[in-house]
């Protein structure tokens, strides 16, 4: 019996999809998506064969490097055809050679995106690093960009996203109400990040940051919109920022010896994390490594906001939206031009942290220390380069760095100490001010009155949903009671703790040494106190003349 001749194909039609391709030859039509090659011994793909007629169609993962894979497909798909198996072999042979075209194109997409500079733009960009006002053009520009007030938290982000080149970047969290703006800064400041450094995800599953490139967050910037979409993926996030590195073991099927082994599979960090959140109630674990920061919801701010939201259509608003493209590219620029070089801080043996033995303070000073060789490692352009005779070029922070450090962590590292969140502080301060003014207008004592969320409302302004949020945390954590409210009462509450109390900064104060007295020196038989501390060199007395600013308070 003579075997009947192979239909010759017609030419192959390629339509691509944004997850794969569709290829038809002649009357039958393959739908192919979930494309993965991960090594030279594997291409596998979702395959979707259609008959054409309704309802008749094969759907299969097949790996095409795997022959027996092969062939199970190709049976299955020739009945479905009514095709002979050369037929749908050698629709295989041109399936095989188009994946192996999409899986090359893939990888290039995501191989690392190197950006070169023209001299001119070059010499552009190191003129701006080389300002001595570096500090306070990066802040003006931020201005510029649309970002009204917010003066530390913009730069305390800003260090942040630059600390990603180093070997021990930040990680922040901003914690604000919905609709305060958390979002609009985080993301004004991230626009400034090259995007080949920049990877932002509106959510996150478990394992998925285990399953990234091996350097697909290598002294990159990882921004979450949002931690409601990554609440399965926090344990990735704590290991990726603490050891700087994720590893995980799965089994797998060997495809030449079909034998289960298992796989090591690691992401390279140093990554800087950023997120936003509304809730309060992140776990100890999670907050002990991240700076928090709190956008200003006063009402001077909200009243600097909807001024400059006025402004935006104006002829001065249209002039400073066309040059936000040149204020990004010089950034982007600017980031581009710093190079992974090691900063040595003399004064580290010099300096304290806080006032306080709490156990937290264990991870709050690396955070201010690392804070410090940040602010130096931005002005790399402005610091003399240094060589060690076994370890090479370094650079060395100088007081003036120190001043800056000193500066946001006054305004924004005392909050860490802290049990309450700052929209629960800022509530806790309403409260007792509200309490006090009620009790004078009753003649009462403050321990008498009592509140009901309502009454709050009408008073500070704020909507039911965030002002249950921390009230739940002034409960929980004792700061007031809930007095009545059961059987359809309205819920009512009282202050625990005396109106003055809930202002007092006590232990919330931070016991940082001045650049003053680093360098006065004030113990002379200090062996470790470094020359520049003694000498008071022209660097040390600039930053003198500029002691840091005074952090003020929100209204």
């Amino acid at each position: 019996m003579t075997s009947m001749p192979a239909k010759k194909n017609k030419p192959e039609q390629i339509e691509m999809t944004p997850d794969g391709f569709v290829a038809r030859y002649s009357e039958r039509r393959y739908e192919l998506r979930a494309i993965e090659r991960p090594n030279d011994s594997r291409l596998k793909a979702t395959v979707k064969a259609v008959n054409g007629q309704p309802g008749r169609f094969h759907i299969d993962t097949v790996d095409f490097y795997l022959s027996r894979s092969r062939r199970v497909f190709i049976s299955e798909v020739a009945r479905l055809f009514r095709e002979g198996t050369p037929v749908i072999e050698e629709d295989v042979t041109h399936l095989i050679t188009q994946l192996e075209r999409y899986a090359a194109e893939q990888a290039e997409l995501n191989r690392p995106v190197v950006v070169l500079m023209n001299e001119s733009d070059r010499a552009r960009t190191l003129k701006f690093a080389e300002q001595p006002d570096l500090i306070r053009q990066i802040e003006n520009d931020l201005d510029q960009l649309g970002l009204v007030g917010e003066s530390a938290n913009k730069l305390l982000l800003y260090l942040a996203m630059t600390s990603r080149k180093m070997e021990e970047p930040l990680a922040v969290q901003i914690l604000s109400g919905s609709g305060s703006g958390k979002s609009h800064l985080q993301d004004t400041v991230l626009s400034l990040c090259p995007p080949e450094d920049l990877t932002k995800v509106t959510s996150l599953t478990d394992q998925a940051l285990f399953y990234k490139g091996q350097d697909a967050l290598r002294h990159k910037v990882l921004a979450l919109e949002e931690v409601t979409g990554s609440a399965g993926a926090r344990y990735a996030l704590r290991n990726l920022i603490s050891s700087r590195r994720l590893t995980i073991e799965s089994t797998t099927k060997n495809p030449m010896t079909g034998r289960l082994e298992s796989q090591l599979h690691t992401v390279n960090g140093p990554t800087a994390v950023f997120e936003t959140t509304t809730n309060p109630e992140t776990d100890a674990e999670t907050k002990s490594r991240y700076i928090i920061l709190s956008v200003d919801e006063s009402k001077a701010q909200t009243r600097a906001i909807l001024e400059a939201q006025r402004m935006r259509h104006t002829l001065e608003g249209w002039v400073a939206r066309q040059r936000r493209e040149e204020i990004m590219k010089r950034h982007q620029d600017f980031q581009r031009l710093l190079k992974p070089v090691p900063v040595i801080n003399p004064f580290e043996p010099l300096l304290t942290y806080a006032e306080s033995d709490w156990l937290s303070v264990r991870r709050d000073q690396p955070k201010y220390l690392n804070l410090i060789l940040v602010v130096t490692f931005l002005h790399q352009f402005q610091r003399p380069r240094k060589c060690h005779p076994q370890f090479g070029e370094y650079i060395e922070t100088t007081l003036e760095d120190v001043a800056v450090a000193n500066d946001l962590a006054h305004q924004l590292f005392g909050q860490s100490l802290d049990e309450l969140s700052i929209p629960s502080r800022d509530l806790l301060r309403l409260i007792a001010a509200h309490v006090e003014e009620r009790g004078e207008r009753a003649g009462v004592a403050w321990s008498d009155v009592q509140f009901s969320r309502r009454d709050l409302r009408e008073a500070i302004r704020w909507s039911d949903t965030r002002l249950r949020i921390h009230l739940a945390e002034l409960m929980r954590l004792e700061y007031i009671q809930s007095v009545s409210g059961r059987l359809g009462q309205t819920y009512r509450y009282k202050l625990l703790l005396r109106p003055a109390e809930t202002d007092r900064p006590g232990r919330f104060m931070l016991g940082l040494k001045t650049v003053d007295q680093l360098q006065l020196n004030p113990d002379p038989a200090d062996k470790k106190a470094t020359p520049q501390a003694k000498r008071g060199t022209p660097q040390v007395k600039k930053a003198a003349a500029h002691p840091p600013r005074k952090a003020t308070r929100r209204s």
